[in-house]
């Protein structure tokens, strides 16, 4: 244990975490609430995962303490914020790794909380906490279930299928991001051209809703439609949820039906590249270039 006076003295610390299992979790029976185990007990159970505990002898109102988890291979595998109170603190993660963003029609904000994604493969790692220029780290353990015997070739195959399906992921992500930046900034021209009464400036407005719907159209082709009861067909973003599905158990062999939805998606990312690519070739970088002509900047 550590000694109470030397935290007392620190400014900023990190308890030695425990280690912890990346166990299988039953689900209830019936509609009782909570599992089987809040039924019949009453308190507060451990929360699932590893747990931290951390002392802070003064805090900032503004800022919060940013706990950065990495595995073996000094992979950042998750990331999260917590808003510390003064004394002792406790932040549990639930050994699930960064997730990445929906694709949807809107742009994605760098600053929107990251999602939480896959659970993590069973290993060592290392948390570091940081709050303003104070930083402190504890290691930990990650141990399989022990009650399910499960192939490390099994294990390596996944961690491999998730980090290929995160890559398509975010390239199906910039690609979306894209579409969506381009629709913003052309109904922002638009407005600046409402104000303007030159020749010439109506017929560029009937260009800009020209382009607006074929970039709509090229987001249906990969998006649900935003009204409606969401269609399970092959379309890019149910085929995420699918794989997501898929992947779900905590320590499942990799199967066929994972191999063949990720071949399903690479093909449809590839599809979209090449849509955006060619929009840009043939429609946006032309458009760009009229728009100049005509003494109006284009915004980024």
């Amino acid at each position: 244990k550590q000694g109470v006076s030397k935290v007392l003295k620190s400014d900023f610390e990190v308890f030695q975490a425990h280690d912890t299992y990346l166990a299988i979790q039953g689900k209830p029976f019936g509609y009782r609430p909570g599992k089987i185990g809040d039924v019949l007990f009453e308190g507060e159970n451990k929360p699932y995962g590893a747990l931290f505990t951390y002392y802070t002898k003064e805090i900032n109102q503004k800022d919060s303490v940013a706990v950065n988890i990495y595995n073996e291979k000094n992979q950042l595998m998750r990331t999260m914020y917590h808003k510390p109170k003064m004394g002792v603190n406790r932040v549990s993660w639930n050994l699930r790794r960064n997730g990445v963003p929906r694709i949807s029609y809107n742009v994605s904000s760098e600053n929107s909380k990251i999602p939480s994604g896959l659970h993590i493969t069973p290993g060592r790692f290392k948390a570091i906490f940081s709050y303003g220029t104070q930083r402190d780290s504890t290691l930990f353990n990650v141990f399989p279930d022990p009650r399910i015997t499960v192939d490390p070739k099994d294990t390596q195959a996944k961690e491999e299928l998730i980090k290929d399906l995160y890559v398509q992921a975010r390239q199906a992500l910039t690609l979306t991001d894209t579409l969506a930046h381009w629709k913003k900034t052309l109904t922002s021209l638009k407005k600046r051209l409402q104000y303007l009464k030159k020749d010439g400036y109506k017929n560029m407005g009937n260009k800009i809703d020209n382009l607006t719907k074929e970039i709509t159209k090229i987001q249906k082709t990969v998006l649900k439609e935003k009204k409606g009861i969401e269609s399970r067909n092959a379309k890019l973003h149910y085929a995420f949820y699918i794989m997501l599905s898929y992947l779900s158990d905590v320590q499942g062999a990799v199967g066929q039906n994972q191999l063949n939805q990720l071949n399903n998606i690479k093909a449809s990312v590839k599809v979209l590249g090449n849509d955006v690519s060619t929009f840009r070739q043939e429609k946006m970088m032309p458009f760009r270039k009229e728009f100049s002509v005509m003494g109006l900047p284009m915004l980024d």
